[in-house]
């Protein structure tokens, strides 16, 4: 949380413009000051947005003024625009950060306030580096706020006038690996983008996609095996390649926590295709292939059959 925010305040001065960032006189326990007076800023994580209304709800709290070096410098090598709360006159932003010390930074995450945060005509909002409007805001979307007030404020007072700007971004949503081994019963499409039903074998994580799944192959899809003449059936290969009863491995990573039905729906970023004219795979090759498969992905998986556990212990009968 604390990084994030670190980053927004970073960037909130080039999003927000000369409107913002022309303040030059030191603003004692705020974010600047100007023609429309001292400013504050209120962080957090957006919870629910009324778009109609101009509003959103969020858990925030006020954020403490760092001490840098104010804004970037004006063209032709001027001083900042900028402050540098704890004494001296903005000489152009350095790009981080300077706490006087590091006594200075929260040594756990700030306590939170459930607040509603309104927006006006004149508010400027930024969604993503880019300006937007408060209908693009989506729950779990981080932001800095600015308000006219002073740090030394309430949330609840800083909140109840509308905000001067909003920027906002959506953090990257952490991704995992999505893997399975099966028998090819249906391909439809004879090049990519096409579709593959196959009856599962085995997955990853273990027993997360059901019988049938039908997966799709996009045309990014790297293929190898199959029944192609070219490359000597190693590289190179299509859909039209993989046919009934195949043994096939498919692998893509994807969002973390989406359904198999989400997973389905995305195209493999790999399908190895062992043809049935091959013969048959046992249970055990299918397990082997899987973790070869993942291995590619760099996931270290062992997977082995029922009945083919090795027995370590022994019994030494002593004769009478």
């Amino acid at each position: 949380m604390r990084r994030a925010v670190i980053a927004l305040v970073l960037a909130l001065p080039l999003a927000l413009g000369t409107a913002t960032a022309s303040a030059h006189n030191r603003g004692q326990g705020g974010w600047g000051s100007g023609p429309m007076g001292q400013r504050a800023a209120v962080a957090g994580t957006v919870t629910s947005v009324n778009a109609t209304a101009g509003t959103f709800m969020a858990n925030a709290y006020v954020l403490t003024p760092p001490s840098f070096t104010g804004f970037p410098p004006q063209r032709g090598g001027g001083p900042g625009y900028g402050h540098q709360y704890g004494g001296g006159q903005g000489q152009g932003w350095s790009g981080r950060l300077s706490p006087r010390s590091s006594s200075t930074m929260p040594p756990s995450p700030p306590t939170t306030t459930a607040v509603t945060i309104s927006t006006g005509p004149n508010t400027k909002v930024l969604v993503n580096g880019k300006p937007s409007s408060v209908g693009a805001l989506t729950m779990g979307d981080k932001f800095v706020a600015l308000f006219s007030g002073s740090s030394s404020d309430t949330i609840q007072t800083l909140t109840a006038s509308p905000a001067l700007a909003v920027f906002a971004h959506t953090p990257p949503m952490p991704k995992q690996l999505y893997a399975f081994v099966g028998t090819v019963s249906m391909v439809s499409g004879t090049s990519s983008p096409g579709t593959l039903t196959v009856t599962i074998t085995d997955s990853y994580p273990s027993g997360f996609f059901t019988s049938p799944a039908t997966f799709t192959v996009g045309p990014n899809t790297l293929i190898l095996g199959g029944n192609s003449a070219s490359g000597n059936g190693l590289f190179g290969g299509t859909l039209s390649d993989v046919s009934m009863n195949d043994t096939v491995v498919g692998a893509l990573v994807a969002p973390a926590g989406e359904t198999a039905t989400q997973v389905e729906a995305q195209p493999l970023a790999a399908l190895l295709d062992f043809p049935a004219s091959g013969g048959s795979m046992s249970a055990a090759a299918k397990a082997s292939a899987l973790d070869s498969t993942l291995a590619m992905f760099g996931v270290k998986h062992s997977t082995k059959p029922a009945g083919k556990r090795k027995h370590h212990h022994r019994h030494h009968h002593k004769k009478k």
